[in-house]
């Protein structure tokens, strides 16, 4: 009788371990909390916002030009299409002084028809030291009457986009018209805005990182007590209870 109970007690002692092993991974396998899974996608949030702003930081000097160089051919499209109507004084001037650009219209004999500017006679079409035919030249010289360049303005010590087109047919012009605005500017600005999201993606970086730290720590904890019970278990302290708690 004594060894039939010595074994009943080893075989429940066995079948104690075996049931532990079996409740274990249960625990283990306990879902995550919607708070936790908040902030983990928080996190992947702020990484890729991040990332994001540091790319434009690097990038962000090429678009504002291009941007500026778009800006200008769709205003000067607009006053070609605008050309010849009663308005067309009016609406040169207004898109000059509204964008800050020099412009200037010539007919096919030379004769300046209409003109505004906007940087006191030191841009690249006016003033006594304008390149007007210099740019008409290359006007005529280009494969579909019209050229977009940038140039360096000594007058002012800046950058400058230049763009000019023909008015009409290209093989038999009406007239030219020409547009220059300064790109300096734009720089200043971009060199301003690169350091604001610079500063902004190191922020966010900082506070996902903190971020993370916690949810590491709100994650490694109840794994660690879960292991560690189930260490005690294994070496028989059946009686031990699983505290880990929803993750």
């Amino acid at each position: 009788m004594p060894m039939q109970n010595k074994n009943q007690v080893e075989m429940t002692a066995e079948q104690m371990e075996t049931s532990a092993h079996k409740q274990k991974p249960k625990k283990e396998k306990s879902r995550l909390s919607l708070h936790t899974l908040l902030a983990m996608a928080f996190i992947i949030f702020i990484v890729i916002t991040s990332g994001l702003l540091l790319l434009e930081v690097v990038f962000l000097e090429k678009f504002y030009y291009y941007f500026k160089i778009q800006e200008t051919q769709s205003l000067a499209t607009e006053l070609l299409n605008a050309y010849g109507s009663e308005s067309f004084e009016e609406t040169m001037r207004s898109v000059s002084f509204r964008n800050q650009i020099c412009i200037s219209v010539i007919d096919s004999r030379n004769y300046v028809l209409y003109q505004s500017d906007v940087m006191g006679n030191r841009c690249l079409l006016h003033g006594w030291h304008n390149y007007l035919f210099d740019i008409q030249q290359e006007i005529k010289e280009s494969e579909n009457g019209m050229i977009c360049v940038d140039v360096f303005d000594e007058q002012i010590n800046m950058k400058t986009l230049v763009l000019g087109s023909v008015i009409g047919d290209a093989s038999n012009p009406d007239g030219y018209m020409m547009f220059n605005t300064a790109l300096e500017p734009v720089g200043t600005t971009v060199h301003l805005l690169k350091r604001l999201l610079l500063m902004i993606a190191l922020l966010l970086l900082c506070v996902g990182f903190i971020i993370a730290l916690i949810v590491a720590n709100r994650l490694s904890v109840p794994i660690v007590q879960i292991t560690e019970s189930a260490k005690r278990m294994a070496h028989g302290h059946y009686d031990t209870e699983f505290k880990g708690g929803r993750l």
